[in-house]
């Protein structure tokens, strides 16, 4: 619930309906926690919480050889 308010408090419209769209995605994968985990872990060391979100996506989503989301 901590992440939801700071998703809410510190994002610009645009970048939260982002990061909406990546929870949805997260969400149908069964790996929401994991989110969170890897987007707590990057803001306990000092990314701002777009970034951090960015990145969680990126490392539970997105092949790094085709760029591609993972099936």
């Amino acid at each position: 619930m901590d992440l939801l308010i700071k998703l809410a408090t510190q994002l610009d419209d645009k970048e939260f309906d982002q990061v909406l769209d990546q929870v949805k995605k997260v969400n149908k994968k069964d790996l929401v926690q994991e989110y969170i985990d890897i987007v707590n872990k990057f803001m306990n060391e000092g990314t701002d919480l777009g970034s951090a979100t960015h990145f969680a996506y990126m490392d539970l989503l997105i092949d790094p050889e085709t760029g591609k989301e993972k099936s």
